[in-house]
């Protein structure tokens, strides 16, 4: 495949360095501070000199690190190079399919809430109330939502119908005959009073 990286690398070579000599000198260096120190002052002197020692190590250390990754690091800027191109590609996709799935998501909330509005003949219930944000998954079928938005639809009607049954009415004797039939329909208990 024209995408895969061939990597060609040639031995590493190897660091040699007189470490066998140096670890001798420290040795001998050393040997006088496995006993009690006496001279404070003295002591001071030989612990800055010890720490120049291992400073100048590490910095050799470090020297030596650079130059022997300088061929991974400039291999490193090239194959990052190459995952930019990649992944400002996936991005661009990325966007395009957030946008087509916001899209049908929207799509499918409008064909929800015209069919809450369709259905809905209760007094105080709204979309609002009852949307829930799962239902606009691709996963989840839209007959299934269809069928909550109806449970809380009736819900919502047995709600107000255990309110209504608790309402007392009262109405004028001309009203009585426009609103009679209706009332004794819903079980609602009403007053007729002379106004």
């Amino acid at each position: 495949m024209a995408t895969d990286l061939t990597i060609k690398m040639g031995k590493l070579p190897l660091i040699e360095a007189n470490f066998d000599e140096v670890k001798a000198e420290l040795a001998e260096l050393l040997r006088p501070y496995d006993s009690i120190i006496s001279d404070v002052p003295s002591a001071k002197a030989d612990r800055a000199k010890l720490n120049r020692i291992a400073k100048a190590l590490d910095e050799r250390k470090k020297a030596v690190k650079a130059e022997y990754l300088e061929p991974y690091s400039a291999f490193e800027s090239r194959v990052k190079e190459l995952q930019g191109m990649i992944t400002d590609a996936s991005a661009k996709i990325d966007a395009q399919i957030k946008a087509i799935e916001g899209d049908e998501k929207e799509a499918k909330r409008k064909r929800l809430e015209a069919f809450f509005d369709a259905s809905n003949d209760t007094i105080t219930l709204e979309f609002a109330d009852i949307f829930n944000e799962r239902w606009l998954n691709k996963t989840f079928d839209e007959l299934k939502a269809q069928d909550e938005i109806l449970e809380a639809i009736a819900q919502a009607k047995e709600d107000e119908r255990v309110v209504i049954l608790g309402l007392k009415i009262v109405i004028s004797k001309s009203q009585i005959a426009k609103l009679k039939g209706f009332l004794e329909a819903q079980n609602i208990m009403y007053e007729v009073i002379d106004l």
